[in-house]
């Protein structure tokens, strides 16, 4: 329910409380942290109740796996990485930028302000479309609840070539900057 923005209030306080994980613990059960961690967090950031949640912390995969999965993001990556003087970028970075969402995106720093840039490649949407799927339709949405700003690169640009991707991004990178 989490994936799609609902949560029970007094269900999720009660099944991640420290006394309901020592419980759990008590009788055995194998607690999936990584789950219990997203859970927790996802409704931190949906409905701002924080939580007292000492698990493990929440692992991510390798950037390095995300890049070979994701060309496109590789490819991206590296025309930002091109644009920093351009557009004065003090830094641009292949991150995970919602911290429970093991799906990387790129995050670009001007004058402290921060732009996300997510790309929807068939790693994260369905096939042949720009349709997001499962958790990239979670990150979204979370990146909304953070009042993030963001910029969506979809198939329809990918597409394009990367002439006219590349000027498009430009474009909307600057004017991304000057409304912010």
């Amino acid at each position: 329910m989490a994936l799609i923005g609902h949560y029970h209030e007094d269900l999720t306080a009660i099944v991640s409380s420290p006394k309901a994980i020592s419980h759990y613990k008590q009788l055995g059960f194998n607690i999936n942290w990584m789950r219990l961690y997203q859970l927790l967090d996802f409704r931190k950031i949906e409905c701002g109740h924080e939580s007292n949640y000492t698990g493990p912390a929440f692992p991510h995969p390798s950037m390095q796996s995300q890049m070979e999965y994701r060309p496109m993001l590789k490819k991206i990556h590296n025309f930002v990485k091109y644009l920093e003087s351009k557009l004065e970028l003090s830094q641009t970075s292949v991150c995970f930028n919602v911290n429970s969402v093991n799906i990387a995106g790129i995050t670009i720093c001007r004058n402290g302000r921060s732009i996300h840039i997510e790309v929807l490649d068939p790693f994260v949407c369905l096939d042949n479309s720009s349709r997001p799927v499962g958790f990239m339709e979670c990150k979204i949405r979370l990146l909304e609840k953070m009042k993030s700003t963001y910029l969506l690169v979809d198939q329809e640009h990918l597409n394009k070539g990367e002439e006219k991707l590349f000027a498009w991004m430009e474009d909307e990178i600057v004017r991304l900057y000057m409304i912010q």
